[in-house]
Order: structure tokens, then C-alpha cells, then sequence
């Protein structure tokens, strides 16, 4: 156990009737894990017991020069066609290479030399635009390293370790890549809206049909279009509750692509009241195409062509934001982009029809996530930023409070960051992160205690029954259950059943996701409400005090939208894919005070320490539960004579389409889960063969671990 390496060379020389001086390099160890060979040993003058090296351990004796002092063996990969974001990811690597590398030698050294080492020259260059990165305990793809000035050792490599030289450039210690979008809501209007996909209430609402009703007939065709469609789409559950054998889980799915194809029918057979699209290559109308697949298509090009993209910017973490700001008002395609947005429409309009056509052919506009990388390719405005003053340039017209930086959101940016003078490490400014920017005409420094708001104007829909709708409850598609299920379920039957012009007050129970999934596109319009401005809503600043009450927030929209404030009405759209349905929209009103803050929802009171057990609470505020009023929230103004009687919903064309596109997706879900109609279960995936080899390292000639029969018997 005390015998060194390399007395133990010496030994296995001498076994093998060797000279040293025959041995090319003289010989060297290599230790193995579970038979296979790993890592080189570093230290020929280190004792076996004090290595680690136990009875019945295999070493593996190899032609080479042994580890010279203060150097390792490192292992590393070539990574090519990768992600080249922080993060990383993808591309092709190549088999493992190893290289003896001295501990004082910085990792931009060891750059250098893993490219000589894999053949990539010349290595100064081919250096310059890769970089490292490490790996985990299970060899998989860990964090960059980001200064490449460091030591070897003070990188903590060990001998052994597997590292990645892949494509990219190492962010340097402090430094953050961030991205901008400059937000430019004059292009919205140049984005051209088929007919019949957004209502229009200035205009005669469409026709359902060819047979030219109008006045009351029209509303009652309207409404037993909808009792109809919910008709169809609850067979299948009305014969599960009267004890058919029918799988809910299918056949409201069939009732839903039932009612869909008579609706696609009907409005390409029709006219539909909708046409196709305008100029630019614009998304075509309700005639011909589902309307909500057009509207959600519209909203997200008027979201691309609102963002004209920047190049990135890489700054230092512990910068101001101020600085920040001053940084990006030097940019000349900032000047370039507020040029392009207050120049000439013709370049506008031709700016948005590049971005639909670009949206068109990435085929983007149905991911979500990624509506903004599908149209913001042809967005940057860099092409012509040589021919642009930047705005520092202005004679001092523009200065960091001009600037409003905003956190990239869904379709419309979010929180505002505030206080030019905190840093942006502070601010949650993480290395590729992206911002929107806007160019402000008048200076602003907004406080704490000030919030910027998306508003948009409620009228309700002139004409139609308005659909008071219960939620929660979904009769076709297995989503509801319980009493209250089975009550809505029974009022859907009961409604579909009555005669055409029953009272438009028998549809109060109608589940909302029925509504939305049945209803022509057309039809649903001339039931619902508008909210305007379409796109994007209006930018309102709302200051507030530490608890705000639902007057401060009447008073300061009724000086913006000229509403009286005791017939001021406001509610906030609250719209997560778990929560579709009516209470999507929460109409904003005090609510009393519980011990368990300032939602009203407390669960009973407080005691308060030292006070002689008397009753304590927070007052009321709208920034917390259960309105949580923030940066960047969607609200709708209404004037009560609008809803004299308080029926509205709230509900916007946009919200319908959401619920069906989400019942559809899961309807989807369902049948792809069911195998095709249920008939066929998912096949199982196949089970894979585990074995575990174990070492024996006990003292009996028995385990000295040659024979792994054993090993094998029990691993399986």
C-alpha cells in the first residue's frame, strides 16, 4: 500500500521483462471505472493507499510520458453549430480528445491550444470566436466560462475533467448582451383587418345569412344559431346523462368538429358579411377561414410591426440605467426607427406588408411565443442607420427621460423600470434579456407609487341578446362536473330544445366555453362588446397613493376617456390559459376589509402584538389581492348608461377567440391521448436493459473482480 507509482512502474517493467528506455515516453497509469479507462495519474510520486487505489483495482499500465509537475489531462469536445446565446445548446459534437495542460496557463492559453489540438488553425483565430464551457458531475453541458484570464487552476479544473469548446463569444465578467425593440404604435393602423373579423359598430352589423332579416327576427336567428350550435355540441353529453354508453372524453370532441365544419360551411356558402384581405398580404376574412385564426393572425402582426428591433447592446451590470438610456439615445438606428414611424405612410405601409410577408412564410403566427421572432426579422432598422442623426445629437431635445424602458410582454410590454440612478443588476437586467423602448415626446420620471396602464374604451354591442354566462362549467369536452355541471348541462338541453323565439333571458346559463366554440365568428360579433382602441390600447399613468381605492383609479380615467366619474366603470382583463371564461374580466370596485389584508378574502381577524388583543388590518389598495394592480395591466372604461342595468360581460371578440383556440388545442390533446377515437390505448414505450457492474474490493482472492457473472445475474 505504500508503494509509489512509480516504484510500481519499476515493478511491472521488470514483470514484464521491459527496459524503461524501450517504453515509448517510459510508461505511464491510467485508472478505470468499472472497466473502462478515465483519467490519468498526476502524481507518479504518490503512495497507492494514500490515491486511493484499493485491492483488486485495475490500472491500466499505457505507453506515454508520465504528468509533468503543475500539469493535467483535460478531456474536451468540439461543439459546432450551436446556439450561440449564453445559454447555449444544440449543434454537432465531436468525438473526446485529451490534452496534458499546465496549471498556470489562463483558459485563453487553453483556448488556443484545444484548437491546435483539433486541428483547427490558425488557432489564434479560430480561438477568437469560441469559447469554453464545463460540464457536470454527468458530463452534460454546464455554465460558459466567462473570464478567460484566469488560471487553469483558478477555473477549478481537476485532472480528468470534460470540457466543451464550442461556437460563440465568452460574455465578458460583468457584461450583459441585452436587446431592444423600439416601440412605434403608428403602424398598427397599416395593418389592414379583413371585414367580419373585429367588430365594427359604426357599420351594419353582418348578416348571418342570405335571408336579408333584419330588427327582431335578426336577434332571434342570431340566438337560435347559438341554442342551436349548443345543440350539436352536447349530444354526446346529453346521452351520457341519459345513459348512453358515449366516452365524454370523445364524442363532445366529434360534437365540437361537427359544429366547426357546419360553421366553416355556412360562412363560405353564405358570404358571411366578411372579405378577403387588403393590401400588404393581410390575413383573410372570416369567408373562407376560421375568424378567430384571422384575428389572432392581425393581432400579432400589429404586434410585429409595432417593434422595430436594435442590435444588441452589451453594457457592464452595475451601469445606471440612465447611463443606459443615454447609450441607446446615441444609436442612430433609434433615430432612424422614430424617423421611419413619423416619416411618410408609404414606407410604413410597406415596412407592414414586409412583415406579413415575412410572418407568412415562417408559418410563425400560431406560436405565441415566438409571434415577435417571426416578424421582427424584416422589423430592424440598422439598414439605414448611417443616414440618421442620433437624438443625443438634437440640440438637447432628447435626454434619458425621453427614454420609457419596459419589459418585453405578451402583445403588449410590461413593467416599467424606474429610477435612472439604480443599477441594472438591480433592476433584473439579465444577460440576453430583451426590452422595449419608447421615445417619449414630453420628459417623464415616473415614482414607485405611479403606474403605467393599458386602457381601452367598452361599448356594449348595440344589438343581440347580451350572453350572461355562467363559468367554470364545461358541458362537451369533460371539463366540467359536479352539481353545478350537471345544472348548466341540464339549462343548455333545456334552452336547446325550447322553441326559436324563446326569451333571450333563457340563455343566462350558457356555458361560456360552448358559446365560444360553436358560435360563428361573424355571429359572436354582433354579440359582444368592443374595446377600443383595437390595437394598442391607450398608455394612461395612474398615480397613486400606498392604498389605492377604486376612486382614485375613476377619477384619474375619467379625466382621460371625458367619463363622469359616478357613471365611471372599470374592470381588469386577468387572462392565463388556467382561467379562460367569464372571470377573465373583474369589474373594480371596493371590497370590504378582512383581517387577511386588502383583498377582502381574509379569513377571519387579526390580533395585533402589544395592542391588548385589538383588531388590526390593512386598508384596501388595488395593488394587492385581489386586483393587483401593476405595470403594464389591461383595463376596460365603460360609462354606465352603456349598461344601465350591469349585464355586460366584458368579454371582447379577442377573449372568445382565446377560449376557442384553448378548447380546440385541448381538444386536440384528447384525441391524440385517445389514440384515434379511443379505440387504441398508447402503446408502451419499451423498457431498456439496466446493468450495474460492481467492483469487489474485499480482501479474498474470490473478488478480485475478474469475474463479473455475478455482477451481471443481479444488475438486469
Amino acid at each position: 500500500k505504500s508503494t509509489t507509482f512509480e516504484e510500481l512502474r519499476l515493478l511491472v517493467l521488470t514483470k514484464l521483462g521491459l527496459k524503461a528506455g524501450k517504453v515509448p515516453g517510459g510508461g505511464r497509469f491510467r485508472r478505470t471505472q468499472a472497466g473502462a479507462p478515465t483519467v490519468l495519474v498526476d502524481d507518479m510520486k504518490e503512495s497507492l493507499q494514500h490515491a486511493k487505489i484499493l485491492d483488486g483495482a485495475r490500472l491500466i499500465f499505457e505507453t506515454g510520458e508520465v504528468l509533468p509537475p503543475g500539469h493535467i489531462a483535460l478531456r474536451f469536445c468540439v461543439v459546432s453549430g450551436n446556439n450561440t446565446a449564453p445559454e447555449g445548446g444544440g449543434g454537432r459534437t465531436s468525438e473526446e480528445t485529451e490534452v496534458v495542460v499546465a496549471l498556470d496557463s489562463t483558459l485563453l492559453m487553453l483556448k488556443e491550444q484545444l484548437c491546435e489540438a483539433a486541428g483547427l488553425r490558425p488557432a489564434v483565430d479560430e480561438a477568437a470566436v469560441r469559447r469554453l464551457r464545463s460540464t457536470n458531475d454527468f458530463e452534460d453541458r454546464a455554465g460558459l466560462f466567462r473570464n478567460e484570464s484566469v488560471t487553469v487552476a483558478k477555473a477549478s479544473l481537476t485532472n480528468g475533467a470534460l470540457i466543451l469548446l464550442e461556437d460563440g463569444i465568452a460574455p465578458e465578467p460583468g457584461v450583459v448582451t441585452l436587446h431592444f425593440s423600439v416601440w412605434c404604435p403608428e403602424f398598427a393602423q397599416h395593418v389592414p383587418v379583413p371585414p367580419g373579423v373585429v367588430p365594427d359598430f359604426q357599420q351594419p352589423p353582418a348578416e348571418a345569412g342570405g335571408d336579408g332579416g333584419g330588427g327582431e327576427g335578426g336577434d332571434i336567428g342570431v340566438l337560435g344559431r347559438v341554442v342551436g350550435g349548443v345543440a350539436s355540441l352536447v349530444s354526446g353529453a346529453a346521452s351520457l346523462v341519459g345513459g348512453g354508453g358515449g366516452s365524454p372524453a370523445t364524442d363532445g370532441d366529434e360534437a365540437m368538429a361537427r359544429a366547426l365544419a357546419a360553421e366553416d360551411a355556412a360562412a363560405s356558402g353564405s358570404g358571411g358579411g366578411a372579405a378577403s384581405g387588403g393590401a400588404g398580404g393581410g390575413a383573410s376574412g372570416a369567408d373562407g377561414e376560421d375568424g378567430s385564426e384571422a384575428l389572432t393572425t392581425v393581432l400579432f402582426h400589429m404586434r410585429s410591426a409595432c417593434l422595430i428591433d436594435l442590435p444588441p447592446i452589451k453594457v457592464n451590470h452595475e451601469t445606471p440605467l440612465g447611463d443606459l438610456k443615454m447609450q441607446l439615445l446615441s444609436m442612430p438606428e433609434l433615430a432612424g426607427a422614430r424617423a421611419l414611424a413619423e416619416g411618410d405612410d408609404e414606407k410604413k405601409r410597406m415596412r407592414v406588408a414586409e412583415i406579413i410577408s415575412q410572418a407568412d412564410a415562417d408559418g410563425d403566427e400560431e406560436k405565441g411565443d415566438e409571434a415577435h421572432a417571426s416578424g421582427a426579422v424584416a422589423a430592424t432598422a440598422s439598414a439605414e442607420a448611417g443616414s440618421f442623426v442620433p437624438l443625443t445629437d438634437m440640440g438637447g431635445r432628447y435626454t434619458p427621460a425621453h427614454l420609457r424602458v419596459m419589459a418585453m410582454g405578451g402583445l403588449l410590454p410590461g413593467k416599467v423600470l424606474k429610477d435612472d440612478r439604480r443599477e441594472l443588476k438591480k433592476h433584473g437586467m439579465k444577460d440576453g434579456a430583451h426590452f422595449v423602448v419608447q421615445v417619449l415626446d414630453e420628459a417623464e420620471a415616473l415614482e414607485s407609487n405611479q403606474l403605467l396602464l393599458w386602457v381601452q374604451q367598452r361599448t356594449v354591442s348595440p344589438s343581440g341578446p347580451q350572453l350572461r354566462m355562467q363559468p367554470g362549467a364545461h358541458s362537451a369536452g369533460g371539463g366540467g362536473g359536479g352539481k353545478r355541471g350537471r345544472s348548466s348541462l341540464d339549462s343548455i338541453i333545456a334552452t336547446a330544445g325550447a322553441a326559436p323565439g324563446a326569451s333571450a333571458a333563457r340563455t343566462s346559463d350558457l356555458v361560456i366555453t360552448d358559446v365560444a366554440t360553436t358560435m360563428p365568428h361573424h355571429e359572436l360579433m354582433e354579440l359582444c362588446g368592443r374595446n377600443a382602441p383595437f390595437y394598442p390600447p391607450r398608455q394612461v399613468v395612474f398615480t397613486c397613493g400606498p392604498h389605492p381605492k377604486t376612486e382614485h383609479l375613476q377619477a384619474c380615467l375619467s379625466e382621460a376617456f371625458g367619463i363622469p366619474v359616478p357613471r365611471c366603470r372599470v374592470a381588469k382583463l386577468f387572462q392565463t390559459l388556467s382561467a379562460l371564461g367569464p372571470d377573465m374580466w373583474r369589474v373594480i370596485k371596493d371590497r370590504p376589509v378582512g383581517g387577511g389584508g386588502g383583498g377582502g378574502k381574509g379569513k377571519g381577524k387579526r390580533k395585533g402584538k402589544g395592542r391588548g388583543g385589538k383588531k388590526s388590518a390593512r386598508p384596501f389598495s388595488l395593488r394587492e389581492q385581489p386586483y393587483s394592480l401593476r405595470d403594464g395591466d389591461l383595463l376596460a372604461v365603460m360609462d354606465g348608461k352603456e349598461d344601465p342595468d350591469g349585464v355586460d360581460n366584458w368579454m371582447r371578440i379577442e377573449d372568445f377567440c382565446a377560449i376557442r383556440n384553448e378548447e380546440m388545442r385541448k381538444a386536440r390533446v384528447r384525441a391524440e391521448r385517445a389514440g384515434g377515437g379511443g379505440a387504441k390505448a398508447r402503446p408502451s414505450r419499451a423498457e431498456a436493459v439496466f446493468r450495474i457492474y460492481l467492483e469487489d474490493y474485499s480482501d479474498g482472492d474470490e473478488g478480485s473482480g475478474d469475474d463479473r457473472s455475478s455482477s451481471d445475474e443481479g444488475g438486469d
